[in-house]
């Protein structure tokens, strides 16, 4: 928060603090930004998620989820493979999600045309268009 301010664009930005299940996030967004949340949660509840961030936003409006992305035989980014152990070990029901399996739930949730972009070693980020 202080970093926008700090640019003059507080404007343009809106913070929503709260719980992502019981909290209702408003609507007429045109971008939501989603970071290292997926992986915490099982398919049912971020696709929960999914669904509640669709509503959000308004037609045409982004996505852009921030995290540790698999490829198809989940062996890759070697990253997101060790993470995935961790998250085994460490969660109910957490996993590292391929890019398949994300965007399979994505179009689930009403979002279309998927971008995806490496960022740093081992994340990725996915960029979903709301139908």
């Amino acid at each position: 928060r202080k970093i926008h301010k700090d640019h003059s664009v507080a404007r343009r930005f809106k913070f929503v603090a709260g719980d992502l299940f019981q909290d209702d996030f408003g609507n007429g967004f045109n971008t939501v930004l989603l970071s290292n949340i997926l992986h915490i949660y099982n398919p049912k509840e971020n696709m929960r998620l999914f669904n509640k961030i669709s509503n959000s936003l308004e037609k045409g409006g982004r996505f852009v989820l921030y995290d540790l992305f698999l490829n198809d035989k989940q062996t890759e980014p070697y990253h997101a493979a060790l993470f995935a152990l961790t998250m085994l070990l460490f969660t109910k029901t957490g996993k590292s999600y391929t890019f398949s399996e994300t965007e399979s739930l994505l179009k689930s949730a009403g979002f279309k045309s998927f971008k995806r972009f490496k960022v740093g070693v081992g994340s990725s980020i996915i960029e979903a268009v709301k139908k």
